[in-house]
C-alpha cells in the first residue's frame, strides 16, 4: 500500500459544485472512482462540533472503510502504511461491496474516510458524502 494511488474520476461533483434533489440545493461529494489493487483513497472532510458526516459507498467487490482523525490518519501514513489500517480508527468497516456511516463529533475536528483495497485488482466504487447542520442541512 506503500505506492501512490492509482485513481481515476470521473461523473463527479465535489462541493465547489451543487446539485439539485427534490427543490432543495445539495452540496457533497457523489463521484465514480477506482481504487488500485493494494491501495487505498482516503476524503477529507473539515467538521464543525455538532455537524455530521454522511458517508456511503457500493463497490465491485469487498472493501473496507475506515474513519479516523487527521492525526491518526497522519501516524498512519508517517509510519509507511505498515498495518491495514490507522490503529486509533474511530470507525472501521470490514469486507463489504456495500458500506455506510454517519458521525457526528461534539467539536471541530477533521475526519478522514478511507476506502481501502486489499484485493490485487482495482475496484470500482460510487462514493456519496454530505456534511449536515444540526438540523440536517447540506452544509
Amino acid at each position: 500500500m506503500a505506492s501512490k494511488p492509482e485513481i481515476s474520476s470521473f461523473d463527479s461533483w465535489d462541493s465547489a459544485e451543487l446539485f439539485v434533489t427534490e427543490q432543495q440545493v445539495a452540496f457533497g461529494i457523489c463521484e465514480v472512482i477506482s481504487v488500485g489493487g493494494c491501495d487505498e483513497l482516503p476524503y477529507i472532510f473539515e467538521i464543525v462540533g455538532g455537524q455530521k458526516l454522511s458517508f456511503s459507498l457500493t463497490a465491485s467487490h469487498e472493501v473496507d472503510l475506515v474513519l479516523c482523525d487527521e492525526g491518526a490518519y497522519d501516524e498512519w501514513v508517517d509510519a509507511g502504511l505498515q498495518t491495514q489500517h490507522p490503529e486509533d480508527a474511530l470507525l472501521t468497516l470490514r469486507h463489504a461491496c456495500q458500506h455506510s456511516l454517519e458521525f457526528r463529533p461534539e467539536q471541530d475536528t477533521t475526519l478522514i474516510a478511507i476506502i481501502i483495497n486489499l484485493a490485487d485488482r482495482p475496484v470500482q466504487s460510487v462514493v456519496a458524502a454530505n456534511v449536515l447542520d444540526a438540523a440536517g442541512q447540506p452544509c
